[in-house]
């Protein structure tokens, strides 16, 4: 087939609109989709939320330097956030050989239950620490109750996946999102206190 550059531009318009509801993409046998043809197609991908499988077996061109792209848009390590915000839709290449960190996370995506829990597992895999006091300071004390159930549910979507300290994760959140927290007593005169209120 000569489905190359071209055809892999058309295609990638067509999965950056929210209007696309395309769950599955044949490609294989298509000697010239390369490196450049892979990582227009990942990153058109990194808002799509329904292709759940793209056949690219039969297919030698694509090298590690392509397959990253793909790692890159399936797991962003840059922070929480965007790791979060990554693709958790995409389960398949079809009958490929891939790298084992590729072939990782999409099994954690196929695995998980839904999108919030293949991102539960990813942050918990790629991020050790947790910056609370940062979060603390934009969301103060609202955010503890929804960090403490977050790694409630987290710690059951890993059971079965080699995370290790997932209850020390969550009580060095909690420990560091306390000592986040201004005073909430200043000393006055004598003995007494005045109350201070939370900033």
């Amino acid at each position: 087939s000569n489905f190359g550059l071209t055809g892999c531009e058309v295609l990638a318009t067509m999965l950056r609109d929210p209007a696309t509801n395309l769950e599955h993409l044949d490609l294989r046998y298509n000697s010239r989709i390369d490196d450049t043809c892979a990582k227009i197609l990942a990153n058109s991908l990194e808002d799509n939320c329904k292709l759940e499988d793209i056949q690219l077996h039969r297919n030698n061109a694509i090298t590690t330097n392509g397959w990253e792209t793909f790692i890159e848009v399936l797991c962003n390590q840059s922070s929480i956030k965007d790791t979060h915000l990554s693709n958790h839709t995409l389960k398949s290449f079809g009958p490929i050989t891939l790298p084992s960190n590729l072939v990782t996370l999409l099994e954690m995506n196929s695995g998980s239950a839904d999108n919030t829990e293949a991102a539960m597992r990813k942050i918990l895999h790629h991020h050790v620490l947790f910056d609370m006091e940062r979060l603390h300071q934009e969301w103060n004390l609202k955010l503890l109750p929804v960090a403490v159930r977050w790694f409630d549910r987290a710690r059951g979507c890993v059971e079965d996946d080699r995370v290790p300290g997932v209850n020390a994760r969550k009580l060095s959140a909690i420990f560091q999102f306390v000592r986040a927290l201004p005073m909430m007593f200043v000393p006055v005169r004598g003995n007494a206190k005045r109350k201070r209120s939370v900033i």
